[in-house]
């Protein structure tokens, strides 16, 4: 099913741009093109001989290159130029012209480049429309598939190892890692000097990071499956944040900067408060 809502979001975003490139671009064959404002020439024919000869003659007076007199030569003269001001505007002069027939039942020109916009003049605005239906039928498989596994990997039997532990819940492991920061908070003042600060806050904080944490982290499959890829998006951002301060309290710790360990440990608590309200 995935498989399927990838290759039908590709094709519907290829379909779309293809589709999109034609919104300024009606039909010949509608009337209600003129008065509108032409931007790029349209139809084209062969230069007449008269035409050739003024470019050989320029050519043999040196005005132009022999390159760009070959190049001048094949090139084909535009049938109707785009004009400047009100000149730009397609009347029904150029609209005839464009209409004539190259061949037998062949207008010179299919389309016309205009400035203005409308969904009436869109000649592909039905396989647009079409390609935004297939994208968001696409995009639900995908979704559909990718939650459905998801759940199935977070209700494996396999998951747990025979004779291990409960794993912790994504909500205790939230409630633990305040509540420890919290605690530790409390006692710095009891603690008998700075090097008793260092080392509990690089202890207790390195026991959240060995297990709650990584609890959290490894819960992922299951939250997604539980709240959805939008919430989860919003309760990671809120928990990385918050995982952020520890490891930055944890690492100042170590390296024996109390000062810079108590102030990011302060900053957990509000934050896993906060992704605590998100799974909530």
């Amino acid at each position: 099913m995935k498989l399927l809502g990838n290759l039908l979001m590709t094709a519907c975003l290829i379909a779309g741009c293809l589709a999109a490139a034609t919104s300024y671009r009606p039909r010949t064959t509608d009337d209600r093109i003129v008065g509108l404002t032409q931007t790029a020439p349209a139809g084209a024919r062969e230069k007449t001989q008269d035409e050739l000869n003024d470019l050989r003659d320029k050519y043999a007076a040196g005005g132009i290159t022999a390159e760009a007199y070959t190049r001048q030569r094949e090139a084909l003269v535009p049938l109707v130029p785009p004009g400047a001001g009100d000149d730009a505007k397609i009347t029904e002069e150029d609209l005839a012209s464009l209409r004539a027939e190259s061949e037998p039942g062949v207008p010179i020109a299919r389309n016309v480049k205009v400035q203005e916009f409308s969904v009436a003049r869109w000649p592909h605005a039905w396989l647009f429309a079409i390609s935004a239906l297939g994208l968001f039928a696409g995009a639900m498989l995908v979704r559909t598939s990718t939650k459905r596994a998801l759940a199935a990997k977070a209700t494996s039997p396999g998951s747990t190892p025979v004779g291990a532990d409960a794993p912790i819940t994504p909500a205790a492991a939230l409630a633990r890692t305040r509540e420890v920061c919290e605690t530790l908070l409390r006692e710095f003042a009891s603690l008998p000097d700075d090097r008793a600060r260092l080392d509990a806050v690089v202890d207790r904080l390195g026991e959240l990071q060995k297990n709650e944490l990584a609890s959290f982290v490894d819960a992922r499959p299951q939250l997604i499956a539980t709240i959805g890829m939008g919430r989860y998006a919003e309760l990671m951002d809120r928990f990385a944040a918050a995982e952020r301060q520890v490891n930055r309290a944890w690492s100042a710790a170590a390296d024996g900067v109390l000062d810079e360990a108590h102030r990011c440990l302060a900053n957990v608590p509000p934050m896993m408060r906060e992704a605590e309200a998100k799974l909530a």
